[in-house]
């Protein structure tokens, strides 16, 4: 879940397993004292993490055969 804030609104974007994670999400951060608003851009899927023939590299899903160059 990537979180970014500007004048008291904060923004959600990521994936998350289910709608029911959403809605925690979304409650939680709304429940911060100092949160005036809350965009949840959050995605579902019912497995988080990369698909059959991937693997991660950094923040993002790479193909499995492919080889993640990240520079640090």
């Amino acid at each position: 879940i990537n979180v970014s804030s500007k004048d008291r609104k904060v923004t959600l974007d990521g994936w998350v397993k289910g709608a029911a994670a959403k809605t925690a999400v979304g409650k939680h951060a709304k429940s911060v004292k100092c949160v005036k608003s809350v965009v949840n851009r959050l995605g579902t899927r019912l497995v988080v993490g990369c698909g059959r023939g991937q693997k991660q590299c950094g923040d993002i899903c790479i193909d499995a055969n492919a080889e993640c160059n990240i520079m640090n």
